[in-house]
């Protein structure tokens, strides 16, 4: 038997408002793919509700893996890369939907061109309008504007360089590094790269694997042609305080990776201690706004 030429990987967690439509689109769009689902450990009805999904498709290629843990974004990631069988591997969020030829046109990416390693999708929101998803590799100058919060107070008028403000999303072309919730890579490329770093275990890993992928020779392209729709956080805004501990902690061990000079590993220490007192500062703010929030019983 032939091996599946798609194979596509999905992380779910507490997905159950969004695991079906997901799948549904995915059916639709490549109804031949192999799906592999691996469950972090939710604790609602995702993998009752996939695996109500698979007795009722018993001829589709869908198995789901239950962890007994809740083991990170990139960790169930590899889990799936061992288990997938296709010349092409896509990762797809569970809060994304594709549309009939999404799959078909990002494919072409990969037949059109040998040098292309990953093909991303236009992302869109609920109201049709493309979502900026595709970054530059951050560096210090990136993180101390971001600490400084100008950003922040003045939107629109002052934007950190790794966002990449002026990509041009009208037009299909190289993309640096979009972002996971859904990549099409080809499957040669990924055994020369390698795995996702489990050290980045929910942000940045991403980041990591696109960097990797291009310092390997691999080219990434972005095709304005392949879209699906994604509203963005569904698993970050589930739990906000750990996360916003988890995506400091993320940009610190990028830049502790690619920094090797000695002034470089000084930087990065400073780096670590303005991330730990900028987690902290948000995280307070954060509380505070829930406590605010909550309503009063009286």
């Amino acid at each position: 038997m032939r091996a599946p030429v798609l194979s596509v990987i999905i992380v779910t967690y507490n997905s159950e408002a969004v695991i079906i439509s997901c799948l549904d689109s995915l059916h639709a769009s490549a109804p031949d793919a192999e799906v592999i689902i691996i469950d972090n450990h939710s604790t609602d009805a995702t993998a009752a509700r996939i695996e109500a999904y698979i007795r009722e498709r018993p001829a589709a290629a869908l198995t789901l893996i239950r962890s007994p843990r809740n083991c990170g974004f990139a960790r169930a990631v590899n889990i799936g890369l061992t288990r997938a069988k296709g010349e092409a591997v896509m990762l797809l969020g569970p809060d994304v939907r594709l549309f009939p030829g999404t799959t078909g046109r990002l494919m072409r990416c990969l037949t059109d061109d040998e040098r292309v390693g990953i093909a991303a999708p236009r992302l869109i929101d609920e109201h049709g309008h493309t979502r900026p998803s595709v970054r530059k590799p951050p560096g210090f100058s990136d993180l101390w504007l971001e600490l400084s919060g100008l950003p922040r107070l003045l939107p629109g008028r002052i934007t950190a360089a790794w966002k990449a403000p002026g990509f041009d999303y009208s037009r299909s072309g190289p993309a640096r590094q979009p972002e996971a919730s859904c990549l099409l890579c080809r499957m040669t490329a990924v055994a020369q790269v390698g795995p996702m770093d489990v050290r980045f275990t929910m942000f940045f890993n991403d980041v990591d694997w696109c960097r990797r992928f291009r310092e390997n020779g691999w080219s990434i392209h972005y095709c304005h042609d392949a879209p699906a729709f994604h509203a963005g956080g569904h698993a970050v805004y589930q739990h906000r305080i750990p996360m916003i501990w988890k995506s400091h902690q993320a940009f610190y061990r990028y830049l502790k990776k690619y920094t090797h000079s000695r002034s470089g590993r000084i930087a990065v220490a400073a780096a670590g201690l303005s991330l730990v007192i900028a987690a902290a500062v948000r995280s307070l703010l954060r509380s505070m706004l829930f406590r605010k929030k909550k309503p009063v019983h009286m």
